[in-house]
């Protein structure tokens, strides 16, 4: 899976996936989100995977763990998460999944960017001091 990792409008985190996700992806993808997560400033972060492909049943549980490992973390530094999918089956599954992993952050599932951008702004500025 190509996957493009854009932190040029941080602090909102843009990570766009093409295709079917491959582990070695994934592994720059977690080690990514680490370098943000130890700065400690608050950010949000943009999945876009109109043109994804799905996980494995490994790749999910990686990414609950991943999550379970970093709440701490996630809960204080991470504004909120919006996932940009067009297919009405794919936003049911990953609304299903993160009913599942409760990632300790906000999150939400949209169908156009413009309304995940617009959505990860809200909770930026809810975060604000």
């Amino acid at each position: 899976m190509p996957l493009d990792l854009d932190d040029s409008r941080w602090p909102v985190l843009v990570a766009t996936l093409s295709g079917e996700a491959i582990d070695e992806e994934m592994d720059e993808y977690f080690a990514w989100m680490d370098r943000w997560l130890e700065t400690g400033e608050p950010h949000a972060v943009v999945l876009d995977i109109r043109a994804g492909g799905s996980n494995t049943a490994k790749q999910r549980r990686r990414i609950a763990a991943w999550i379970k490992q970093r709440s701490g973390q996630l809960a204080a530094t991470r504004a909120g998460g919006g996932c940009v999918t067009e297919s009405h089956v794919v936003r049911g599954i990953v609304t299903a999944i993160r009913w599942l992993i409760r990632p300790p952050y906000p999150w939400t599932v949209t169908s156009t960017m413009a309304q995940a951008n617009v959505w990860v702004a809200e909770r930026l500025r809810e975060r604000a001091p």
